[in-house]
């Protein structure tokens, strides 16, 4: 990767739709073209479109006081925020979380160890990364570097500089957290004959989820459902009506993937999908922290 690349985490309100239904993460380099790049269900699936990183579309404040710095990596602390670090060369992100934010000196940051030990590995390698979260649901970036590792019997820990500069977003977007396998999230569309199309959550969001279909579905973009079933372990199950805003097919192994819009959600069902949001969050932190290392 060339030494003047930066990974700049941005909104673009225009690229919505381009997969899932979901604002995309935005990479880009200075003054160089940017590179759109989709994460599905945890795995990488390749950059999308090009967006000038001085387009009207960016909307990403670069913040630089070190009061507000501080402030918003303390807020990462305090809510608990899953953590994904993008690592150069690595095909898919790994997940963290940051432990403290020390301010004393030139200060420190407190970052627990990656949730697989290739991450870790390819981490004190590089000692240089990109790691995004959300704050109040909206998404701040920053490069991370890596300063000491240290072990603990549960694992290990990193210490990190503070950064400098920190790119958050401008206005809120939802956060879309990945659902695994083991999760058995499932979703089920209710079409208005009676007829039901059952498929596997990928990940959700508070307006939206990005679903696995079988690829004999009957399914099309802006076909409309009056009932879409969600269902996770241990939260109620959330009820309410959607749209498919793209379909696209996967070959390996053959399925379909939808991006659905929830629509005219009452305040109740928004609850639902912020506890159900909320609860992924946490089984992502528990999987994070129980995941044994090498």
């Amino acid at each position: 990767m060339p030494a003047n690349r930066v990974f700049l985490i941005a909104t673009v309100p225009e690229e919505r739709e381009t997969c899932c239904g979901f604002t995309l993460p935005l990479f880009e380099g200075r003054r160089e073209r940017a590179r759109l790049c989709c994460w599905v269900d945890n795995k990488f699936h390749g950059s999308r479109h090009n967006v000038h990183p001085e387009s009207p579309s960016n909307k990403t404040q670069i913040v630089r006081s070190r009061r507000e710095i501080l402030r918003l990596l303390r807020q990462l602390v305090e809510d608990h925020s899953p953590l994904t670090v993008h690592i150069a060369d690595a095909p898919d992100p790994f997940l963290s979380a940051l432990l403290a934010v020390e301010s004393q000196g030139a200060g420190r940051l407190v970052m627990n160890g990656l949730n697989s030990a290739q991450g870790h590995k390819l981490l004190l390698e590089t000692r240089r990364f990109h790691v995004r979260g959300q704050v109040n649901g909206v998404t701040l970036g920053f490069q991370g570097r890596l300063e000491s590792v240290h072990q603990e019997e549960r694992g290990p820990f990193y210490h990190l500089t503070i950064p400098d500069v920190v790119h958050y977003g401008q206005r809120r977007n939802d956060y879309r957290v990945p659902v695994g396998r083991g999760l058995h999230g499932r979703v089920t569309l209710i079409a208005t004959d009676g007829e039901a199309i059952e498929g596997r959550l990928c990940n959700l969001s508070q307006s939206g989820a990005c679903v696995m279909f079988p690829v004999t579905a009957e399914l099309a973009a802006e076909m409309r459902f009056d009932l879409c079933v969600i269902e996770l372990p241990e939260v109620a199950p959330v009820q309410c009506s959607a749209e498919v805003r793209r379909v696209a097919e996967k070959n390996a192994p053959p399925e379909l993937m939808a991006g659905l819009l929830f629509l005219d959600t009452d305040p109740q069902q928004r609850r639902q999908l912020r506890n159900s949001v909320a609860a992924l969050e946490r089984e992502l932190i528990k999987k994070q922290s129980s995941t044994p290392r090498r």
